[in-house]
């Protein structure tokens, strides 16, 4: 049994690797530690892990965490910099799910994260967790940084390109789009729900803090300098990452072949077959990453398209981290079309005129259908009084309300309710009624006409 530790378990970084460590057979959680909310049990805080994880929360203070096998670092940047020392000297094994060690040269760190790095030192030690690309140096790592989102799905979208030389490394292109739980459990305008709902916006365009990061695993897997130009969005979904990457060719290769067989050995990444077009829902929840291989129109440009959970980046050594940096740009104003121009537009796929009097015409009649279907479902056709007693009577003739009254027994053979002959009754007695009272109106005006002749 593996004795974990958790520092920081109160943010989606620290929810997620509960979930994880909760369904693992083999791992016991000794502590989880956070300042505001010490003597808290976690299944009042989190009530998705009631009957799963039976502790409090600890203050990290009065933690002892040196019993442990293994702590993760669940803290925002800057945190377990200042925190692992004892417990690698205690023989600890430590995963940091923030970017404290990831980035090897550690002016760059510096420069993107604002903080002078107090443990220099260690950064040479840390072991980068990508499994695809150092599975038996984590196993012997005494510090494993964990990947960033980002960095973990463009990466290996990538590698199997740079490794081959196949693509033009110089002039390569990620597009990536995130959901917003990708931001940290933390109030700030840009995520609020009405600033984040129905809008997409790319964000980070002059700089993003897992650019340096995966431009240095690309590096290390080419064996060269590679040029990427990396725009990451922001969707209005709680979870997942779709990354679409372009690369142009140089040599000509099987291309899907060459992914099937640089990740055939991989639990957790899934090539697609040729001509599949992933989606995030594919993927969430799960530890899976699932890419598929294009090049459209047979043309010089490769297209390679992978989705993942929010998460997956630390989850591949166990934990959600990942951080937003919105630019500091204007927000552009939502330019959604209006309703009536994109009801429009499905009316003319069925071939049909999207004029205004048109499109109000089918939305009444859309509505009072609508509502009809939405009574009937509410009584059910097996209710008290059967069909006849539905409070539907306004959409039927006035012959038709007279029937429901009456019951089947009062009421001609012809015109009884249930089967066809029935229901051809009822149309006859129906159009009936309406040739009635037409004729009572022409009659009506031949009648005022004539008196207004006489003298």
């Amino acid at each position: 049994m593996i004795r974990v530790g958790i520092v920081g378990g109160t943010g989606y970084t620290g929810v997620e690797l509960l979930r994880l460590l909760a369904g693992h057979p083999d791992v016991e959680i000794l502590a989880i530690t956070s300042r505001g909310e010490a003597g808290t049990p976690v299944a009042r805080y989190f009530p998705s892990l009631r009957n799963r994880v039976g502790i409090d929360f600890s203050d990290p203070a009065s933690t002892n965490l040196s019993s442990c096998d293994c702590v993760f670092f669940a803290t925002p940047n800057g945190v377990a910099m200042g925190q692992v020392r004892p417990l690698l000297e205690a023989g600890v094994k430590v995963i940091d799910l923030s970017a404290d060690f990831r980035l090897q040269d550690i002016a760059t760190w510096e420069r993107w994260y604002k903080v002078k790095h107090v443990a220099p030192d260690l950064v040479a030690e840390a072991v980068y967790g990508l499994p695809e690309v150092n599975r038996d140096r984590i196993r012997e790592a005494r510090l494993v940084a964990n990947p960033g989102c980002y960095a973990t799905a463009v990466q290996l979208a990538l590698i199997p390109l740079v490794e081959t030389d196949l693509v033009d490394c110089n002039h390569l292109i990620a597009d990536a789009k995130s959901g917003v739980s990708g931001a940290g459990r933390k109030a700030e305008v840009d995520f609020l729900f009405s600033e984040a709902s129905d809008n997409f916006k790319a964000y980070a365009v002059m700089g993003h803090r897992h650019h340096p990061e995966i431009l240095q695993g690309l590096r290390q897997s080419a064996g060269k300098d590679v040029g990427l130009t990396f725009v990451p969005h922001l969707v209005p979904m709680n979870r997942g990452i779709l990354a679409t990457v372009y690369a142009r060719v140089t040599k000509e290769a099987d291309f899907q072949k060459l992914f099937e067989s640089r990740f055939a050995g991989e639990a957790f990444v899934d090539v697609l077959p040729a001509g599949s077009q992933p989606e995030t829902r594919w993927v969430r929840g799960s530890n899976m990453r699932r890419i598929a291989v294009h090049r459209p129109s047979g043309g010089d440009t490769l297209v390679v398209l992978a989705v993942e959970d929010i998460s997956e980046g630390r989850r591949r050594t166990s934990g959600p981290e990942h951080e937003h940096r919105v630019c500091s740009e204007a927000r552009a104003r939502s330019t959604r079309p209006c309703c009536r121009e994109g009801f429009a537009r499905r009316l003319a796929v069925f071939g049909i005129r999207s004029s205004r009097m048109t499109i109000r015409s089918h939305l009444a009649w859309y509505w009072r259908w609508l509502l009809n279907v939405v009574m009937m479902a509410a009584v059910g056709d097996g209710g008290v009084g059967g069909r006849e007693q539905l409070p539907n009577h306004r959409f039927r003739s006035r012959r038709g309300q007279q029937i429901a009254a009456l019951g089947d027994e009062n009421v001609p053979p012809q015109e009884r309710s249930g089967g066809r002959k029935g229901e051809r009754g009822r149309t006859r007695a129906a159009s009936g009624h309406r040739q009635g009272r037409a004729e009572r109106a022409r009659a009506q005006r031949h009648a005022t006409s004539g008196r207004e002749r006489r003298p």
